[in-house]
């Protein structure tokens, strides 16, 4: 069959035209729908503009980039009236600061989005956010006018952004500084310790150290917690003004600082003592003066760990060691600390396995009268004989018990041995138990102790208990020992001298005597026994005018026996009297005192 071409050209030609004005009009409807959008827009921007609701408005400028019709918004952001710069280039009226890429959009006739500007607006800075469109003319337009390639001019949006920017600084200062010292925070410390590590160079290393203050709870027990978070925010001014601009320092915990430093040498290292040395100076707040020591650990990657988790790993540890050394110690990282580490861990796991297996026990050390011997009573002092590592002191597990929370248990348990030991002791001498914290806020811990004394069969009057200085600035730790000592227990303050009692303190708190800390009483027989020597004697002479008794703790020769009897103390506590011993070694001492039979 023969296709006549000829005759079907006519219809070709008509679909052709068809779909053309099919296709032009179909770009007529999406050009009509955008701009019927982009007006409706700008409609929205002007209600918001006149009803001034809104912090958006509109800009409009002819082919020669001069405003035209400016509005309210527009004029209110620059500071200034309408009638002053309409007619006006954009450019001119940002005050010269559109930025080099605003320009180049405007010189090129190409649309630009959320473009940032900074004017000045009487005095201050403000942040403008603009985005704009060349205004195109329509064909009828074009066909009468000349010039521009058919531009006619720019309009667009803008708006100012100045708090929005402000608010969104606050948010990341927030998210990565700390409120109270300004310091970089937990998160900041984190993210730069990091990036330190991920740039080091080859022959570089990044140390750090992590600083604790020294007994900082006893601050905020004693003095409260704004003097506390002045001090911190002293302690934090300190560190900052000693850092080289190499260390960034930053708050990682309540009294807890880290300083981390980028070195490119492999010989080259911070000198860590200088932040210990910073704190020496006293602070002083009004009319408090306060001594704030802290202690340093420090480590070293790659020598020490190769992430930054092992590396404060690593710092950690050696900041226990420095803390277990004593005040304003530095201690750098070794591996021996590793397995110091694990033996702690493997405690804090064992620790529930001894009580139940009975593996705690008592020894006792005496208290003797200063002026004659006489005994008067007897410290309990705990024991942990641990199956496979021997006898263990408290300094090995206490800390662990209280942060396990079973220092409770292993409380009531001792409580039990002791009353049940000293139930066989002539009815003159006491028994000195140690009361933590947290047996103390627990509840129930009177109801119990008075239960557990009464099963023993001993008189309330014969236990004395032991508490530190921060112990009695909480109020409900300080009910606590008042409803105990009316039932008849003494109480006394152990390593008075060392804390932040005041003379206040002492007169309105349920205390029957001091301990003076061995840190004083060991330092009598020394060259510079001078201060050592006045600390003694004005802790003596605050006991007699508050009608409390003293013990001297830690005599370990003749000579500080000499000296804490000439200074007045009453009783004595030390090697220099007794080690101490098991339960069942007190019957012996007490035959050879002659004090039973």
């Amino acid at each position: 069959m023969r296709v006549d071409v000829v005759n079907l050209l006519p219809d070709a030609l008509i679909l052709a035209v068809t779909v053309c004005f099919g296709c032009a009009s179909d770009l007529r409807r999406r050009r009509a729908a955008h701009q019927d959008e982009s007006r409706l827009h700008i409609v929205e921007l002007l209600l918001d503009d006149v009803e001034g609701g809104a912090h958006n408005w509109i800009w409009e400028t002819d082919s020669h980039g001069a405003l035209v019709h400016v509005s309210a918004g527009l004029a209110d952001a620059l500071g200034t009236d309408a009638g002053r710069i309409e007619g006006r280039p954009l450019v001119e009226v940002l005050c010269g600061t559109s930025p080099a890429e605003l320009r180049a959009h405007v010189a090129a006739s190409r649309p630009f989005r959320d473009q940032r500007v900074r004017v000045r607006v009487h005095g201050e800075e403000r942040d403008l956010s603009l985005t704009g469109t060349p205004r195109k003319r329509g064909p009828a337009d074009q066909r009468g006018r000349q010039g521009g390639r058919g531009r006619q001019g720019w309009h667009g949006v803008g708006s100012d952004i100045t708090v929005a920017l402000r608010e969104r600084d606050e948010i990341i200062r927030l998210a990565n500084y700390d409120e109270l010292t300004g310091l970089a925070n937990r998160h900041r410390f984190q993210a730069d310790l990091a990036a330190r590590v991920a740039d080091r160079p080859i022959d570089g290393s990044v140390q750090l150290a992590l600083l604790d203050l020294d007994d900082f709870k006893s601050v905020n027990d004693t003095l409260g917690h704004p003097v506390g978070d002045r001090l911190l925010a002293a302690v934090a001014e300190r560190l900052a003004a000693t850092a080289p601009p190499s260390v960034t320092c930053a708050r990682i915990g309540g009294d807890e600082f880290a300083l981390v430093a980028s070195v490119a040498g492999p010989h080259e290292t911070i000198e860590w003592q200088s932040f210990i040395e910073a704190l020496d100076e006293p602070f002083s707040f009004d009319d408090t003066r306060l001594v704030a020591h802290g202690c340093i650990g420090h480590a070293t990657l790659p020598a020490d760990a190769s992430t930054a988790e092992e590396l404060v790993v690593a710092a950690d540890l050696a900041l226990y060691r420095a803390k277990q050394a004593g005040v304003a110690k530095l201690s750098a990282f070794d591996q021996d600390l590793v397995a110091i580490a694990r033996r702690k861990s493997d405690i804090r796991h064992e620790l529930a396995r001894a009580i139940e297996c009975d593996e705690l026990e008592l020894h006792f050390q005496p208290q003797v009268a200063a002026s004659d011997g006489r005994v008067l009573a007897f410290e309990s002092l705990l024991r942990w004989c641990h199956p496979t590592r021997g006898l263990l002191s408290p300094s090995e597990f206490v800390t662990a018990s209280e942060e396990t929370g079973l220092i409770v248990p292993i409380g009531e348990r001792v409580l039990a041995l002791a009353c049940r030991a000293a139930k066989e002791w002539p009815p003159e001498v006491k028994v000195a138990i140690n009361v933590s914290a947290l047996q103390l806020q627990s509840a129930g811990f009177a109801a119990s102790l008075a239960a557990i004394v009464a099963a023993a069969g001993l008189d309330l009057g014969r236990l004395d208990l032991e508490v530190t200085e921060s112990i009695l600035a909480v109020e409900a730790s300080v009910d606590v020992l008042t409803g105990l000592r009316a039932l008849g227990a003494s109480v006394s303050v152990d390593g008075f001298g060392i804390g932040c009692s005041s003379l206040e303190a002492l007169r309105r708190l349920p205390v029957d005597q001091l301990k003076i800390d061995r840190a004083f009483v060991t330092s009598l027989d020394r060259p510079d026994a001078r201060r050592a020597t006045a600390m003694v004697t004005a802790i003596v002479e605050i006991a007699g005018a508050f009608g409390l008794t003293t013990v001297a703790e830690g005599v370990e020769t003749e000579a500080q026996r000499c000296a804490v009897v000439a200074l007045g103390c009453d009783a004595i506590q030390g090697f220099q009297e007794s080690r101490p011993m098991p339960a069942d070694a007190v019957d012996r001492y007490l035959r050879c005192r002659r004090l039973i039979t």
